[in-house]
């Protein structure tokens, strides 16, 4: 996009008041919401407001330009933010600049602005260039360019052929990276995948774990290793390759809900489902605003489509139990904890949970008997220990136990 272009897009962003002559598109409503919006106004839209404006009273200062990038990036309004970023590198490329601009245009897959703009900072001296080549190495592997990420770990110096443990840190690098490397160096490694996969799944890189964790369950002749991967495939990731817009947005819906931001989250999340209706991670979150809030019966309702959606997801499935429990639906509660505990047997709380609306439905010894299951799994549920010393008497032979935990 040349210099008049972005000039004239920023001109229309900062005319927020100004009625539009065209209707939007609905990727323009995805991409960039703050224009179209009608909800009332929240703090950080407010601090957009703020910073849009600044911004144009002062076109050639760069750091506002960077100020308004990054209140847009806060919200997701991804397509604001990159303009703004754009033209913060034209008028001063920094380092940081320049990542900025990269990663936003990598969440809304434009790789090919992503990995110029990566690479210029990741080349630059400054204190970052290494996680902005990690971060790179994410964005080269996200849109399935293995010649590129390989060259870009020789280059960063990754590709040490003589590990014989990719589980061995690099000096580097992050242990991500490290394991990351088995796809070069070490191909029939699956152990170093599955790893990956798993990490990538926590932070928030449904695409790229779901990638992952079916490439290592393809190589690996381990049977224990493979049942592994594929019980994580089944309870943790969505059961399609999520768009990458969709896993952006849903991002940065949790980021606000964790700034407190439960407005903004929820309608973040809800753009995340206009996007990808089947995205089961953001209506398990999107619930989980609701239920911030105390509104249990909207977060049930959004845990019941994830689960219809993607019928293994197993925290989707605790969720229905939690919030039915408080709306005392108990039989519902009592059926979804046991579909949970079908994914996972092993886990404590959920068996504790079980046992607590089987004893809110009146079923008092089955429930007793579920949260003693609970508790020999995870000795560490204090609640429940708590509740049981109460109801059967602490064993005082051995402290605060209840008799027929042991």
């Amino acid at each position: 996009m040349g210099e008049g272009i972005v000039g004239a897009v920023l001109s229309v962003l900062v005319a927020a008041t100004v009625a539009l002559a065209d209707e939007p598109t609905a990727e323009t409503v995805v991409l960039s919401p703050t224009r179209y919006a009608t909800n009332a106004e929240t703090p950080f839209r407010l601090n957009l407001l703020k910073a849009r404006q600044a911004a144009a009273a002062a076109p050639e200062d760069a750091m506002l330009h960077v100020r308004h990038g990054d209140w847009a990036n806060a919200i997701a309004d991804f397509e604001e933010a990159l303009v703004a970023y754009r033209e913060a590198v034209r008028l001063e490329p920094t380092p940081e600049r320049r990542m900025k601009l990269g990663l936003v245009a990598a969440g809304i897959g434009r790789v090919e602005e992503a990995v110029a703009a990566l690479r210029l900072a990741a080349g630059a001296e400054w204190s970052r260039r290494g996680e902005v080549a990690e971060r790179l190495l994410l964005v080269h592997l996200d849109a399935g360019d293995r010649a590129g990420a390989e060259a870009l770990a020789r280059q960063q110096g990754w590709l040490t052929w003589d590990r014989q443990d990719c589980r061995v840190p690099l000096p580097s690098a992050s242990p991500l990276t490290a394991r990351l490397m088995a796809l070069f160096t070490q191909p029939d490694w699956s152990e170093c995948l599955v790893d990956a996969a798993m990490t990538l799944t926590d932070w928030g890189y449904a695409r790229l774990g779901h990638r992952l964790m079916n490439e290592a369950i393809a190589r690996t002749d381990n049977d224990w290793l493979r049942e592994r991967a594929a019980a994580f495939l089944r309870m943790r990731l969505p059961v399609h390759e999520v768009p990458i817009l969709a896993e952006s947005l849903n991002g940065v819906g949790i980021r606000l809900a964790r700034s407190g931001q439960d407005t903004d989250a929820i309608a973040v999340y809800e753009r995340a489902l206009a996007v990808d209706p089947q995205f089961s991670w953001a209506l398990n979150n999107l619930g989980q605003a609701y239920a911030k809030r105390g509104d249990d019966a909207q977060a049930l309702e959004c845990y019941r489509r994830a689960v219809a959606v993607n019928p293994s997801h197993l925290r989707a499935w605790r969720n229905v139990g939690n919030a039915a429990t408080r709306l005392k639906r108990y039989d519902e509660a009592i059926e979804a904890y046991q579909r949970a505990l079908t994914l996972d047997p092993d886990d404590g709380r959920t068996h504790a949970d079980h046992g607590s609306a089987l004893y809110k439905a009146g079923r008092r010894t089955e429930g007793i008997q579920a949260m003693q299951r609970g508790l020999r799994l995870d000795p560490g549920l204090k609640d429940f220990r708590e509740f049981l010393d109460r109801e059967l008497g602490q064993d005082t032979r051995t402290g605060p136990t209840p008799f027929s935990v042991r």
